[in-house]
């Protein structure tokens, strides 16, 4: 008898490591998620401000304007979410 409840409680304490396991890829995957939303929002921003704003218009001021970096970054984030994908 104490074998059988031995055997149960190790398939009981498996299946929640299982269950913990998955849930923690879960949350991972959509936290990264979410970092790939943000980054597509800022690209979107950031290529209208580049496209539109005078002060931004050409290359290399908005390469190394503020926006600019963030744009980099976010590329960045972007072309990893989809290589990783």
């Amino acid at each position: 008898m104490d074998s059988q409840r031995g055997r149960e409680w190790r398939l009981t304490a498996s299946v929640y490591r299982d269950q913990r396991m998955n849930l923690l890829q879960q949350l991972r995957s959509s936290r990264t998620f979410q970092f790939y939303l943000e980054a597509v929002f800022n690209l979107t921003k950031l290529t209208h401000q580049h496209m539109y704003s005078l002060l931004y218009h050409k290359d290399l001021i908005f390469k190394f304007s503020s926006q600019g970096h963030i744009f980099s970054k976010s590329s960045q984030v972007v072309h990893q979410y989809t290589e990783n994908s």
